[in-house]
C-alpha cells in the first residue's frame, strides 16, 4: 500500500509523455511529466528508504520534491505563454534545499524538517499563482488551471498545519509508520489523481481550442475565414440585443498587377502586412475575417455606419503610407471600402452583400475611397 501513491504518479507521468509524443509542439507536457515523475521517485526514495543513510535520504527525496515542484510550475507557466526566470528557480530550490540540509546536519529537527519542504513547496506552487493570477480572468480553461494550481499549493500549508502533530513523538525510523506519514500518502495519491486529471482536462481543451481555432483561421494572413467570421458574428448577435454592428469590406486595389508583376510572393506578403494592419486598428471584440483572394471583412461592434466610415478612413490612409516588403519603395498599394450597418434580423451574408455594392460603387469611383450602403455619410474620396 505504501506504493500506491509512487505508482499513480508514475502512471500519470507516462502518461503525459504519452500525449506529448501525440502533441509535439507543446512542450510544456514534459515538465508535467518530469513533475509526476520527480515526485514519485521522491515518494520511492522516502517509502523503501535508498539510500539507507538518512542524511542523504532526506536530502534526495527534498530535491526530488523541489525539482518536480518547479518542473510543474514552469510547465503551467510555459503553457500559459509566460516563463519562471531562472533567479524564482534558482532562490527557491537554494532556500529549501539549505534550510532541508540545514536542520539536518547542524541542527537536527524533524518537526522543523517537515515544515521546511511542505511549506517550501507550496510557497512555490503559490508564488507561481500569484505570477499567473491574470490567469483568474481569462478564459474558462485559464481559470481552471489557476485554480488548481492555487488549491494544490495551499494544500501543503492546510495539510500540515493539521497533520505535523501527528509526527512530533516520531523519530526518523519510525516516521514511516506516523500518522502524518499516512495523511502525506493520502493526499499524495487524491491531489495526485486530481492534479493529473485536472491538467488532462486543460490539455484537452486547449488542443479542442487549438483544432477550431486552425478550422477557422486563414493560414496566410491569421485572419478569420468565412466559417470564423460567421462564428463571430453569430456569437455577437447571441450576446446582445439590438445588436449595433458596422460591416466594413475592404480590398485591395490593383492587387491581380502586384502578383503578375512582382510574383505570388509579393503578393502574399501584402496580404500578410494588410492583414496585420487592420487586426491592429480593430478592437479586441471587433472581428476581422479574409472572405476573398484580396478581400477582408471587418465586424465593428457598438459601431454606426458614419462612425465606421471614420475608422475606413483613417485605416485607408494609414495603408497608403505602409512600405511592403518585397515591393519597390515607390509602389504604393491602396485599399477601397464599402460600409454597411446591420440591420434588424438582417444575416451576415446580406449585410456583407450591402457592404460588397458599396465597395464597388467605391471601385467605379476611382478606387481608393470609401463608401457606405447609407446616406448618413455623403461619398467622398
Amino acid at each position: 500500500m505504501n506504493l500506491v501513491p509512487t505508482a499513480i504518479l508514475f502512471l500519470f507521468a507516462a502518461t503525459f509523455c504519452a500525449v506529448w509524443l501525440a502533441e509535439r509542439r507543446s512542450w510544456y507536457l514534459l515538465h508535467f511529466a518530469q513533475a509526476f515523475l520527480a515526485f514519485g521517485l521522491g515518494m520511492l526514495v522516502q517509502t523503501t528508504r535508498i539510500p539507507a543513510d538518512f542524511g542523504l535520504n532526506t536530502m534526495l527525496y527534498g530535491m526530488l520534491y523541489v525539482s518536480g515542484t518547479l518542473s510543474f510550475v514552469t510547465g503551467v507557466m510555459v503553457r500559459s505563454g509566460r516563463r519562471p526566470s531562472r533567479w524564482f528557480l534558482t532562490i527557491w530550490f537554494a532556500a529549501v534545499m539549505g534550510a532541508l540540509g540545514y536542520f539536518y546536519y547542524i541542527d537536527r529537527n524533524l518537526i522543523v524538517r517537515i515544515h521546511i519542504v511542505s511549506f517550501g513547496l507550496g510557497g512555490i506552487i503559490v508564488s507561481a499563482a500569484w505570477i499567473m493570477r491574470s490567469l483568474a480572468r481569462g478564459s474558462a480553461t485559464d481559470r481552471i488551471i489557476f485554480w488548481l494550481v492555487l488549491v494544490f499549493g495551499l494544500h501543503f500549508f492546510l495539510r500540515t498545519l493539521l497533520t505535523s502533530e501527528l509526527a512530533a513523538a516520531t523519530s526518523a525510523s519510525g516516521f514511516l509508520q506516523s500518522g502524518f506519514w499516512t495523511w502525506v500518502q493520502f493526499s499524495a495519491s487524491v491531489f495526485g489523481v486530481g492534479m493529473g486529471l485536472g491538467l488532462l482536462l486543460v490539455i484537452g481543451l486547449d488542443v479542442t481550442a487549438r483544432l477550431r481555432k486552425e478550422r477557422d483561421t486563414d493560414p496566410l494572413t491569421g485572419a478569420l475565414n468565412r466559417r470564423g467570421l460567421q462564428g463571430r458574428f453569430q456569437s455577437l448577435v447571441a450576446a446582445r440585443h439590438p445588436l449595433v454592428l458596422s460591416v466594413v469590406a475592404c480590398d485591395i486595389d490593383h492587387f491581380k498587377s502586384i502578383n503578375d508583376a512582382y510574383g505570388h510572393a509579393a503578393g502574399d506578403a501584402v496580404l500578410i502586412v494588410i492583414a496585420a494592419s487592420i487586426r491592429s486598428a480593430v478592437r479586441s471584440n471587433d472581428a476581422v475575417g479574409r472572405v476573398g483572394g484580396e478581400e477582408f471583412v471587418i465586424l465593428l461592434k457598438d459601431t454606426t455606419a458614419e462612425q465606421a466610415f471614420h475608422f475606413a478612413e483613417r485605416l485607408r490612409g494609414e495603408i497608403a503610407r505602409i512600405s511592403f516588403p518585397r515591393l519597390p519603395p515607390d509602389r504604393t498599394v491602396t485599399c477601397s471600402f464599402g460600409i454597411a450597418e446591420l440591420r434588424r434580423g438582417e444575416t451576415l451574408a446580406h449585410a456583407i452583400g450591402r457592404a460588397d455594392q458599396a465597395l464597388y460603387a467605391a471601385k467605379n469611383a476611382g478606387r481608393n475611397r470609401t463608401r457606405t450602403a447609407t446616406t448618413l455619410v455623403p461619398a467622398r474620396s
